[in-house]
């Protein structure tokens, strides 16, 4: 069981106690105690059952599901698995001087991976092919 501090007017979990140590607090918060172990600052508690849920977990998976959120992700994972840029860069050197296609084989790798999302917004195409 942990006790934890809440905002009274939104029920988000202001604190945490370590050591299940209550303290005066200001009348704009008050102590509860809760079964979630694992529940962390800025969750949001439900007097109703007693429960917490994170709800920027939730919210994230929520953005994560809608068309813009879809592109990004596939934009932050391709970003990641491409490599640092001078990697890449070092990459094309190479296949130039040595006439192979590494980096090609790499990229089109990364992009099968990770399959194209259509951009939702104009500002979001690519600048050379407008895709």
């Amino acid at each position: 069981m942990k006790k934890i501090l809440v905002f009274a007017e939104t029920n988000i979990v202001a604190q945490v106690s370590q050591d299940d140590y209550e303290f005066e607090v200001h009348p704009s918060l008050v102590w509860k105690t809760v079964d979630n172990d694992n529940v962390m600052q800025g969750w949001k508690f439900d007097p109703e059952d007693n429960s917490v849920t994170d709800i920027v977990s939730k919210a994230e998976e929520e953005f994560y599901a809608t068309p813009t959120g879809k592109r990004k992700k596939m934009t932050d994972d391709r970003i990641a698995d491409y490599g640092r840029i001078q990697d890449q860069l070092d990459a094309i050197y190479r296949d130039m001087r040595d006439g192979t296609t590494k980096y090609v084989e790499h990229i089109s790798a990364v992009k099968a991976k990770h399959p194209k999302v259509d951009p939702v917004e104009d500002w979001d195409k690519d600048s050379v092919t407008g895709e």
